[in-house]
């Protein structure tokens, strides 16, 4: 009697471990495809990091070229596609010639999700803007043959503006961290994204990407990449927030008005929030589809006290959204053994310093780490769903 290939593939599914996987790829014939599917769904290229000799130090560049070129069908399982470009600046050459064999691979065409890392690109010697061209040229070519849903690209400093809006039409979902310089930076040698590029649904800004880019989003020659915007996460790291708040002081310098906008949310890392930042950028972004505006709090701890430097700022937002059909929700998380009271006291404080919202019940907290979640049900018996209206 032999078992049905539906219930073999539900048991390997359910298999989480690397070492478990590898045995049901060798048990059976009927076990493998599933096994490996698993296996490879994501794979990470690695470049040479120079001031490391141990086995995290070497690049795979080759390793994973040889083994995709003799096994299209494993290649045909990658989903998922990390790219780290190499560090110092003779493995830059090398590995271009690598790279470009890797991702030329035919039957790698599947993939769905793809992040570029660059941040030690080249670390240790400046890259000619060629070169970057070069790289930036085979990744562009590959992300087209790809069926794309999200790409991240970190760490890249500098990059030709035709190239930079290629990757921004390569995906709906689009997250870009660190400072960027954005070269040549004359759109008008750039033309509009062909119509089978994908259109950008979601866009994600890193907390210390370059005013440049929002600078750029502005641009009346840009509304075809971001007409069907949707998403915008913009994140805040309190290192960095007295320079946007000088900057878009100066300058107004936001996100464009996205008619299609449904949420925004602000990601804040930290606990100098930037007020006069917030409370200027928030009206911008206010349409007759916005229907949440969302602040993520990820470490709510005896610094960020809301009676305290932050009271001025939640009682002006609630100024700001007064009159507007939205709901405010805060995203609270804490850590270690007092987060309970710290929590609570948080939660005290929004409700305070937000009365109008309140009173409309327009305010949302949200209570998004588990353990937190459990160390305020010991409290207030609150039930196990992980939001509330307040």
């Amino acid at each position: 009697m032999s078992i049905p290939q539906e219930l073999i593939d539900g048991i390997v599914n359910e298999v989480t471990d690397f070492s478990s996987l590898k045995s049901c790829s060798l048990a059976a014939s009927n076990f493998r495809d599933t096994s490996q599917r698993i296996l490879y769904r994501r794979i990470k290229l690695k470049g040479k990091h120079p001031d490391r000799f141990d086995v995290f130090g070497r690049g795979n560049y080759a390793q994973i070229c040889t083994l995709l070129q003799h096994s299209s069908r494993l290649a045909s399982f990658i989903t998922r596609l990390e790219i780290n470009l190499p560090h110092g600046r003779s493995d830059v050459r090398k590995g271009r010639e690598s790279i470009k064999n890797v991702l030329g691979i035919a039957a790698l065409a599947n993939v769905r999700w793809c992040r570029v890392d660059a941040a030690a690109f080249g670390i240790g010697g400046s890259i000619s803007e060629e070169l970057l061209s070069d790289y930036f040229s085979i990744l562009v070519s590959f992300l087209n043959r790809q069926p794309l849903h999200e790409l991240e690209l970190l760490g890249i400093r500098s990059i030709p503006m035709p190239l930079f809006l290629q990757f921004l039409a390569a995906a709906p979902v689009f997250t870009l961290f660190h400072d960027m310089d954005l070269l040549q930076s004359n759109l008008g040698i750039c033309s509009p994204p062909d119509s089978h590029t994908s259109t950008l649904e979601c866009l994600t800004l890193g907390p210390v990407t370059c005013s440049n880019v929002c600078e750029l989003l502005l641009r009346p020659e840009l509304s075809a990449y971001t007409a069907k915007l949707r998403s915008p996460a913009i994140s805040l790291d309190s290192k960095l927030a007295h320079r946007f708040i000088s900057y878009v002081a100066s300058s107004s310098i936001t996100l464009p008005p996205i008619p299609g906008l449904r949420s925004v949310e602000f990601d804040i890392n930290g606990y100098l929030m930037p007020s006069e930042w917030l409370c200027q950028s928030i009206p911008d972004l206010l349409g007759p589809g916005l229907t949440t505006v969302i602040f993520t709090f990820k470490s709510v701890h005896r610094y960020s006290n809301p009676f305290g430097r932050q009271t001025e700022m939640i009682c002006r937002i609630d100024d700001v959204l007064e009159g507007h059909a939205v709901d405010i929700k805060w995203r609270l998380a804490s850590h270690g053994s007092t987060r309970r009271y710290y929590l609570l006291e948080w939660i005290a404080g929004v409700k305070e310093g937000m009365p109008k919202a309140h009173a409309r019940g327009r305010l949302v907290i949200e209570i998004f780490d588990e353990a937190s979640l459990q160390a305020l049900d010991m409290v207030n018996g609150m039930n196990q769903s992980s939001s509330s209206r307040s």
